[in-house]
């Protein structure tokens, strides 16, 4: 995967990016997708995530702001459930 190419469009968009990585044969590991955008995007602000514990735990302690899913439809839909308090959100 050319991740610069995919992260160019991006670039300045965001303050602070969290990267986890998604149930998937072909994911790219959390902790080397933080260093790629780490390199990018010296600016932001870049945490990795070990698992879908932490990711759980991080959308329970956002108090506001826009969540940004980019880069698998896995991670989307396992966001949208985490959010919708474990319900699928398949179909919509």
């Amino acid at each position: 995967k050319d991740i610069e190419a995919c992260l160019d469009p991006l670039s300045g968009l965001f303050d602070c990016v969290h990267t986890v990585t998604p149930p998937s044969p072909r994911a790219i590991p959390a902790d080397e997708l933080a260093a790629e955008i780490r390199r990018c995007w010296p600016e932001a602000t870049v945490n990795h995530l070990d698992s879908s514990t932490s990711l759980s735990a991080l959308l329970l302690n956002l108090r506001s702001g826009l969540i940004v899913v980019a880069g698998s439809t896995y991670l989307a839909g396992a966001v949208c459930a985490l959010l919708n308090g474990g319900a699928s959100n398949t179909g919509r």
